[in-house]
């Protein structure tokens, strides 16, 4: 039998969750780390329809099953049963009213089914005292409760709390794994077999996310995707020193201004100049950003390491600095005179 088939990777988590389930031994509360579309709610779904599936003892069928009425309406997100606490009104946090609120449901019994799941979205917006408010009923829960706090990372979980619940980290797919996975599902196979070049490009800004890699795909951003490439490409290409300054100033002066979108194309130079680091000194290494190793190899031949090195120090700093609130107008002068003092 196959447990969590809508899950994709996280097999030694797989193994190791299913066989708690099996046994009924499977403790009342987990934390599941990984990054926005890791899979994080995925799996709190596989595991509560696993739980109130109508075929879960029979050894042989799949679990869940996804058929029964439990299953079908608890990956809907449909079942009365499983609950969701979250930020509301644009709050950026999660207080401990909307905690005390959470908790008084515990305690009512099921409406429909042996467990009750509950599943605490952003767990790292909980204020401190929310989350004392929530330990005390992770300490001691009623018989057929579980919960799951999703989060991006552990930092602002209290200590309290992280020695009461099970941690699960998602996995960070590789771009061979993205592909093992993807590559003959409905939409990405055609990608690849029309586009591979715009297949690949996908697998690299999914950055090991199976749910990232859906969005790009079904959201047709990937257009957009591939000119903003284009633009740090010809970007990275005026700074190999052979141009006229005036065509070097003219691409960083167009670097936008808003913070997001600074940081967006930031992030994807500091990517394309590690390739270009790389392949100096390793023409086989792997490549986080560029698609085409031929490109990127014709690329880097133009600059001398030294000069890549100073380049991402450069930009590494600019990104530095928009993230600590610097004035975004002044960053392209920045940029500019670390680049000619190079």
């Amino acid at each position: 039998m196959t447990w969590f088939s809508g899950l994709y990777g996280n097999r030694e988590t797989v193994n190791r969750l299913s066989a708690l389930i099996a046994r009924d031994t499977l403790p009342h509360a987990f934390l599941l780390l990984g990054e926005d579309r890791s899979g994080r709610h995925t799996l709190a779904y596989e595991i509560s329809a696993a739980l109130n599936c109508d075929c879960r003892g029979d050894g042989k069928t799949d679990l869940p099953c996804r058929r029964c009425n439990n299953c079908r309406r608890i990956l809907q997100n449909k079942f009365t049963d499983v609950k969701t606490l979250g930020k509301a009104g644009g709050k950026a946090t999660i207080g401990v009213d909307e905690v005390r609120l959470f908790r008084e449901d515990v305690f009512l019994s099921p409406t429909e089914s042996r467990y009750k799941i509950y599943l605490i979205e952003n767990a790292e917006c909980l204020t401190p005292q929310a989350q004392n408010a929530l330990l005390k009923v992770i300490e001691e829960p009623p018989a057929g409760v579980i919960f799951f706090l999703m989060a991006n990372s552990a930092d602002k979980i209290l200590t309290t709390v992280k020695s009461r619940v099970q941690t699960v980290l998602l996995e960070r797919f590789s771009t061979e794994e993205l592909d093992r996975c993807l590559s003959d599902k409905d939409g990405f196979s055609d990608l690849k077999a029309k586009n591979p070049a715009r297949y690949r490009a996908l697998l690299l800004c999914a950055d090991g996310s199976i749910g990232q890699a859906k969005d790009l795909l079904a959201d047709g951003r990937m257009e957009e995707e591939e000119r903003l490439r284009a633009d740090v490409v010809s970007l990275i290409s005026g700074m190999n020193g052979k141009k006229q300054f005036a065509e070097l100033y003219a691409a960083v002066g167009s670097l936008p201004d808003k913070r997001a979108e600074f940081t967006e194309i930031a992030e994807k130079i500091l990517l394309a100049l590690r390739d270009l680091t790389v392949l100096k000194k390793e023409s086989r290494a792997p490549m986080l950003f560029f698609t085409d190793r031929e490109t990127a190899m014709s690329l880097s031949e133009g600059f001398t390491l030294y000069r890549l090195q100073k380049l991402f120090d450069i930009f590494g700093k600019a990104l530095s600095d928009c993230q600590k609130n610097a004035n975004m107008t002044l960053l392209p002068a920045t940029i500019l005179a670390g680049i000619k003092s190079v």
